[in-house]
């Protein structure tokens, strides 16, 4: 069993791979690697910033980003953490995601709001999301970090002391960033940490088969693909082959992957206009999307479209009504021009 997936900040080859292969994905800022997200998986998306406080203007603007990217998440997560300590301001933060959340959750997704960074909430802080009935909340995103004491109950696995005072019939719990930090003797990510990238793996299964002893826990998501340079010492990139094989995700069906991948198209270029048969464009897409992981669709250009086939030396274009056209005439590699 999985419970394991990634975080991820940008659109990334390695990020497309793992989120088209997990039970779990969250974005930040975005929902383009949730698009790949196989049939029944876990969606999250935290779309704003923690400067917009107001529950009704927080609803109103994930709303403008959804109806923009034409894409709803199964859950969304509302803001990140919680730095204004005192009774009255949690109260009134729970307030805010309960009117947010009551907004949302008429569009069809779930919501939650990220309360507790890793090391808190304290017990009386608990209590207090308990009798404001949660907030409202469908599902309570938490981070949960470790360090070089492993997996402790004040940090990585600190949900199973929330889940002890909240007691049965809380609403289930998502690990919505996890990984090595500045806790426990961490120096701030696994690559400043001294270990090697195969016992970071290693401790990231430990923690996955730690998660699945608790079923109120319905997965996390590991910090973080497609980093930012600010973030750089906490990317997973490379991690991902890896941590797909230890962690035995089955891979999205044939079938399923042409199904999300037509839809992408048709989206792009209009309904009823994708040739699924003859069209050695669409043919290569789904060849890449099911050994890579990874999504090639038509972006609009000047010219008609070109195939975002991005971190690659070779652009392909076509135009409406389906007339193929190569963007240049230079050397080819599998019938696909490069680009200059």
């Amino acid at each position: 069993m999985t419970k394991l997936g990634p975080h991820i900040i940008l659109f990334t080859a390695a990020a497309q791979r793992w989120a088209a292969n997990a039970p779990i994905v969250k974005q930040a800022f975005g929902v383009s690697t949730l698009r790949l997200a196989r049939s029944g998986a876990i969606t999250i998306c935290r779309p704003i910033h923690m400067l917009v406080k107001d529950g009704q203007q927080a609803a109103r603007e994930i709303l403008a980003w959804y109806t923009m990217w034409k894409f709803i998440p199964t859950y969304t997560e509302l803001w990140n953490e919680f730095d204004e300590w005192g009774r009255a301001e949690l109260r009134e933060r729970l307030r805010q995601g309960r009117i947010a959340g009551d907004i949302l959750r008429q569009h069809g997704t779930k919501v939650g709001d990220n309360i507790a960074s890793t090391g808190t909430l304290e017990g009386w802080e608990w209590e207090i999301v308990k009798a404001e009935g949660y907030g409202g909340m469908d599902f309570i995103p938490v981070h949960e970090y470790w360090g070089n004491e492993g997996f402790t109950t004040w940090h990585a696995l600190r949900y199973r002391r929330a889940h002890d005072i909240l007691g049965p019939g809380h609403p289930s719990l998502i690990v919505t960033e996890t990984g090595r930090d500045k806790v426990e003797g961490g120096q701030g990510g696994w690559g400043t940490d001294g270990i090697s990238a195969e016992q970071f793996v290693n401790e990231c299964v430990a923690y996955n088969d730690e998660l699945c002893k608790d079923p109120y826990v319905l997965g996390a998501t590991l910090f973080t693909c497609g980093p930012t340079p600010d973030w750089e010492n906490f990317n997973a990139d490379e991690l991902v082959g890896r941590l797909i094989e230890r962690l035995k995700e089955e891979p999205m069906p044939v079938d399923q992957i042409k199904a999300w991948l037509v839809d992408m198209w048709e989206r792009q270029i209009g309904k009823d206009k994708v040739n699924t048969n003859d069209d050695p464009f669409f043919a290569y897409a789904l060849d890449v999307a099911r050994t890579q992981g990874r999504v090639i669709v038509p972006m609009p250009s000047k010219d008609g479209f070109y195939l975002n086939y991005s971190d690659s030396d070779y652009i392909l274009a076509y135009t409406i009504p389906p007339m193929w056209a190569l963007k240049t005439s230079g050397p080819i590699m599998e019938g696909f021009p490069k680009k200059v």
